[in-house]
């Protein structure tokens, strides 16, 4: 469930955006990660993700992946991120990788997805660029 979730990504359109817990690899397989990675170079998809880690390094060998990622720090005083979330074409996806209480849901809708969107451009306005 988790890793088709994950999957889907590959279908957005240009770009997604992710409030992260911490690095994909660190939820699932690191070589399932770095395909992951290398189907979003392949296909120019950017990463726009916002984390509340302030240590936060990109671990990837994918160079294309590298290049089209972006990454901010949001004081948690701000925002705490609690679980991730991404926002891509007309999907909002909610991910819990607490081993306690583990789900995954996508929500398909046009309106529910622009609305998250703003939301994280909000944000990510007062966010800090992190160099990995």
């Amino acid at each position: 469930g988790l890793k088709q979730i994950n999957w889907n990504l590959t279908k957005a359109n240009g770009y997604f955006k992710v409030y992260e817990l911490t690095g994909l690899d660190k939820h699932i397989a690191p070589h399932f990660a770095e395909k992951l990675r290398e189907i979003w170079g392949e296909k120019g998809i950017t990463s726009y993700d916002l984390t509340n880690t302030t240590a936060y390094t990109l671990s990837t060998k994918v160079e294309s992946y590298r290049r089209l990622s972006q990454t901010r720090f949001i004081d948690p005083k701000i925002l705490t991120i609690q679980f991730e979330t991404y926002i891509y074409n007309n999907v909002v996806a909610l991910l819990s990788y607490d081993h306690s209480d583990i789900f995954g849901v996508e929500i398909y809708n046009e309106q529910l997805a622009r609305q998250q969107e703003q939301l994280f451009d909000l944000v990510w306005d007062q966010s800090i660029s992190v160099t990995s």
